[in-house]
């Protein structure tokens, strides 16, 4: 064995690193990003423990039936997730001695920043990387409706700013797009944002189309039926996501016999499939609660397309993007916001529209299907190979050397 890839591998038996996540089985990306990320520190052969609110993981299995679900932009589901954190951040101090590396996952800020002051105080000497998904620390009150949770997360930002200045950690965002706006939004410098984006790659296992029928029927995974084109949008049902925007739009070009189906499956977060069904295109249909896990690779492989019609303000990630369609293959439309946009504009990985804007969409649907598929060829496979090269591995990897 090479001696710099001997000296490397016992330094990995060195880190003992605990990720904090406080509802890691909770389902959907939550529990698909913990999982990962804890499996491949793993085969690194560090330590690692996951510190959440029900317990300390020593091991993580299959994912479960936990009904832990809730919608923190609701005063109860906020109030919940308050909780939640608070009571993994005290866990962690409890436990702090016996690791010298932190990731924080989904863990709000404030309690973060309650945890960071407390460390200090405690003189822990261990190294912390924060995830950071989205760049909201910026708030404009001017013209704009002032609530609760508008001033909640004013302080919030003020509070992790000043928590960012008493200890010695790096933020990991998932892009370029979000490392330039967290630098200005949070006075950080640049070279403490590591940019991770959220893995993609691997084994994508091929079915059958009797296959793929027999699991959709078995796990009552509404889908569509006739031979036509498919425009898949996966991932939690939202308003930012654009789920209401995407659906008047169809109801209103797409509604002809012979035109593409519309595919939304994804878990309702807020609500709103009475929204997007009342008046629906038959070429609408929509399956409203979490896929297994084992379903996602059938879902992508059943679709032609994958569609992100994001809003414009939305400043999130693009798991959706490179978990799905780059992973499995399929062109992407997206919008042309956060992340997404960029890799569809700068990195030439996805064709791309302007967000909210109807003409503009409809437009660049009928050029996808105007073109055959050779067309796409070469924007599919760079967009695949972007995907494998920043896999799971990669991903966990990015994080060991964060700490350095």
């Amino acid at each position: 064995m090479p001696q710099n890839l001997l000296k490397c591998k016992k330094s990995f038996f060195k880190l003992k690193i605990a990720i904090i996540q406080p509802t890691p089985y909770r389902k959907g990306h939550y529990y698909i990003y913990t999982k990962s990320l804890f499996n491949e520190l793993r085969n690194f052969k560090c330590k690692v423990n996951i510190i959440s609110a029900a317990k300390v993981y020593r091991y993580f299995g299959k994912e479960n039936t936990s009904n832990l679900n809730f919608n923190i932009y609701s005063i109860k589901g906020l109030f919940l997730y308050l909780f939640l954190c608070f009571i993994t951040i005290i866990r962690f101090v409890g436990l702090r001695k016996n690791f010298n590396k932190l990731i924080i996952l989904d863990c709000e800020y404030s309690c973060v920043s309650i945890l960071l002051i407390i460390l200090k105080i405690l003189r822990w000497k261990g190294k912390i990387t924060v995830q950071v998904n989205a760049p909201n620390f910026e708030y404009r009150f001017h013209n704009q409706e002032i609530n609760f949770f508008k001033i909640l997360k004013l302080i919030q930002s003020f509070i992790f700013k000043f928590s960012l200045n008493i200890f010695d950690i790096k933020i990991s965002c998932l892009g370029e797009w979000h490392k330039n706006l967290l630098s200005k939004q949070l006075s950080f410098k640049k070279e403490n944002i590591i940019v991770i984006e959220d893995g993609g790659g691997g084994i994508v296992r091929k079915f059958s189309e009797k296959e793929l029928t027999y699991n959709f029927v078995k796990e009552l995974i509404n889908y569509p039926k006739n031979k036509k084109k498919i425009f898949l949008l996966f991932g939690n049902i939202r308003k930012d996501k654009g789920h209401l925007f995407i659906t008047s739009v169809w109801n209103k070009y797409f509604n002809k016999p012979d035109d593409p189906y519309l595919w939304i499956v994804g878990h309702d977060e807020e609500k709103l499939s009475r929204k997007i069904l009342n008046g629906a295109s038959k070429n609408l249909v929509i399956h409203n609660s979490y896929l297994p896990f084992e379903l996602i690779s059938c879902v992508y492989q059943k679709a032609d397309f994958a569609i992100l019609p994001y809003l414009s303000h939305y400043s999130g990630g693009s798991g959706p993007l490179m978990k799905g369609a780059f992973t499995h293959s399929k062109l992407a439309l997206v919008s042309n916001v956060s992340e997404m946009g960029r890799l569809a504009k700068e990195e030439n990985l996805a064709e791309y529209f302007i967000p909210e804007d109807s003409q503009n969409l409809v437009s660049s649907i009928k050029k996808i299907l105007e073109k055959k598929e050779e067309y796409h060829t070469d924007k599919i496979n760079r967009a695949f190979k972007y995907a494998n090269e920043r896999n799971w591995s990669n991903l966990s990897r990015k994080f060991i050397n964060s700490f350095k």
